[in-house]
């Protein structure tokens, strides 16, 4: 009996031990072909920077949930980082909170910083919720400003050849959108953080060129998208920073894009350069109509 005693410390030991360490450092994995319970690659880095605490609030019935998916995916968000907190309300048993955040259905999510700074989801999904935490920890919103004057596409319309979803998923990283008309102002806002001239149809002033390469010069961001024929002094313009537009239209030659209905203008890019910090994980299948032919002096330009 005696030498039975130490047998079941130590086994009692081990249980203990097993069983904190299970709790500290729990591991999970994703079984399923399409990964369909990870998290992506985008929402992870954010998560391991993430340095402020954020609760979660799914409003729905915790017994039976009628937004499961949305349950299931804040559970993989507070498993990746220590500073997301997640809690299910049910409105009907919390009316007081529910009528706080101006809940109005089951499935709802809210993503909150403080009592003062939080944001209502429609939906909750990974995108959305990935979303609201950068717009939450953003310390200071940045500027984005789209060049009017001539002739360029809009932020705001909704046009088939307008910018509006563009603008929205910009809007969702956590910037302000507005317009500027260099023509009339004569300088760039102190807080204009990237500038963007999607598609002149005419060709800007000397002046407002000089403008643009001040604002480069300083560490400024440009964002300049020409169209094929058009604002063809822009095109040259370019070349002091080592992008040589070319005067001529990329044709994809493979019959692929006709299968979706695009026409050999459209090229169809299926996979993308995964050393360059912009197209690196990105593995969806992108149309492009009226390409430009450009060359850089290096890939990482």
């Amino acid at each position: 009996g005696a030498s039975t005693i130490p047998a079941i410390l130590f086994i009692a030991g081990i249980i203990v031990i097993v069983n904190v360490l299970g709790a500290r450092y729990s591991i999970r994995a994703d079984m399923t072909k399409e990964k369909l319970f990870s998290l992506s690659q985008q929402t992870i880095k954010l998560l391991e920077k993430l340095d402020v605490p954020i609760k979660i609030i799914i409003f729905d019935n915790p017994d039976m949930p009628k937004n499961p998916a949305a349950v299931e995916l804040v559970d993989e968000f507070d498993f990746r980082s220590r500073k997301i907190e997640q809690q299910i309300s049910d409105p009907d048993r919390e009316p007081k909170i529910a009528k706080k955040y101006a809940i109005s259905k089951y499935g709802q999510v809210v993503v909150e910083r403080d009592e003062n700074k939080h944001i209502v989801l429609k939906e909750g999904t990974e995108e959305e919720i990935t979303n609201a935490i950068k717009q939450l920890i953003v310390k200071e919103s940045k500027k984005v400003y789209f060049i009017t004057g001539h002739g360029e596409l809009s932020p705001y319309s909704m046009q088939p050849d307008g910018l509006s979803d563009a603008a929205d998923n910009i809007v969702r990283e956590g910037f302000i959108i507005d317009t500027l008309n260099l023509a009339l102002t004569g300088k760039i806002p102190d807080d204009a953080a990237i500038i963007a001239m999607v598609g002149p149809r005419t060709n800007p002033f000397a002046a407002e060129l000089d403008t643009l390469e001040n604002f480069f010069q300083r560490g400024g961001k440009l964002l300049i998208m020409l169209e094929p024929g058009l604002a063809d002094t822009m095109a040259k313009w370019t070349a002091k920073f080592g992008v040589e537009v070319g005067d001529n239209v990329i044709v994809d030659t493979s019959p692929v894009g006709r299968m979706f209905g695009a026409s050999p203008e459209m090229p169809l890019v299926m996979t993308f350069e995964q050393g360059h910090p912009i197209t690196k994980g990105f593995e969806v299948a992108v149309m492009f109509p009226t390409c430009l032919l450009y060359t850089s002096p290096s890939p990482r330009d």
